[in-house]
């Protein structure tokens, strides 16, 4: 099982998020099966090429994936996965 978390700040969108527990090759996979339980998420994070949008940053245990990664990423069985939305203004 692949472990998926979320920054809190994502709870502003999505209010009932919590860190689930999926089986998946890639990060596309992981996508689809939490976009299952949070309708609408996918889409969030990922943009009409299947990279990761601007704002958001994708950990695989505990290490920064590089901006603009394809949601076709590997992961592997016991890793865990981190969406982080960044924050900005001023």
């Amino acid at each position: 099982m692949i472990s998926v978390e979320f920054t809190n700040v994502l709870k502003n969108f999505f209010p009932t998020l919590t860190p689930q527990q999926v089986e998946a090759d890639n990060l596309s996979g992981v996508l689809s099966q939490i976009n299952s339980a949070f309708p609408g998420l996918s889409d969030y994070l990922v943009d009409e090429t299947g990279n990761f949008r601007e704002h958001i940053s994708v950990y695989l245990d505990d290490e920064p994936l590089p901006p603009g990664v394809s949601a076709n990423q590997t992961v592997k069985e016991g890793q865990r996965v981190f969406f982080f939305q960044a924050i900005s203004g001023g």
